[in-house]
């Protein structure tokens, strides 16, 4: 198992499960990366849209494998997967075409993930490590 040192992902938000710890990092810095690219070039390419869709996809299929072998209900909790990228997809779309403000959509998403880890992931049991600190503290 490898240590695990979050750059951008808070604290708060780290579950102790490495591959969901490292891929929630991967798509907060991929949020950055969008940030910054969008900033300097007032224009959000494609490639880069449907690279964030797919890493956010990949995650959402970890999560939900984790959470059948842990025999967790997910449904609600994979529903709402769904509607995000549903939504997200839409926008990122106008957004490439020029129909809609990046920067909100990237605040939102930003949120979005802080939030969903924070409140749904922890709801789930998805950080027993993170609880098991808390609890010995």
């Amino acid at each position: 198992m490898s240590k695990f040192a979050p750059r951008l992902l808070p604290a708060e938000l780290v579950t102790g499960l490495p591959d969901i710890d490292a891929q929630h990092e991967a798509i907060f810095a991929r949020l950055v990366a969008i940030k910054d690219l969008c900033l300097n070039h007032r224009h959000l390419p494609e490639s880069e849209a449907q690279a964030l869709l797919q890493a956010l996809r990949e995650h959402y299929e970890t999560e939900e494998k984790l959470a059948a072998a842990m025999g967790r209900d997910f449904s609600e909790h994979a529903r709402q997967h769904e509607i995000m990228l549903l939504a997200a997809g839409k926008t990122l779309k106008e957004v490439v075409e020029g129909r809609a403000n990046v920067f909100a959509l990237l605040r939102y998403l930003d949120y979005w993930f802080e939030r969903h880890i924070s409140d749904d992931d922890v709801l789930l049991g998805l950080r027993p490590a993170a609880e098991e600190r808390r609890a010995r503290a």
